[in-house]
């Protein structure tokens, strides 16, 4: 291969790498997103929530926060992990009746996120 056609290859590579990177703020996005898809029930100060319900109320409390809150990291620490008022944690009620913290089940899909699995 000569030398354009390398250079060609690497440009197209690195903007494919580039495009399929997710901003912080995408993140975000998606992890409400995977809050409202998941089916499984959020427990807010001890009653329970509906996905749908859940990802309005995380929208509200980021709203909030307005500019403070630029990762998604920042944002399961600060918005989605638990009460600002009482200080207690947010769970999440998977299908088989377990309860983890909003925190932990947030982090594993930010994890799938950044290693690619929308």
């Amino acid at each position: 291969m000569n030398k354009r056609a390398v250079y060609l290859v690497m440009a197209v590579l690195l903007s494919v790498a580039r495009a399929s990177a997710m901003s912080e703020q995408e993140k975000i996005q998606a992890l409400l997103g995977r809050i409202e898809q998941s089916g499984l029930i959020f427990v807010r100060n001890g009653s329970a929530y509906s996905p749908t319900e859940a990802r309005k109320h995380l929208e509200l409390k980021l709203s909030k926060a307005g500019s403070a809150i630029t990762t998604a990291e920042q944002f399961i620490t600060h918005i989605a992990s638990g009460s600002s008022w009482t200080g207690t944690p947010y769970y999440i009620r998977l299908r088989d009746g377990t309860l983890v913290k909003s925190s932990d089940w947030l982090r594993k899909n930010l994890a799938e996120l950044e290693k690619g699995k929308r």
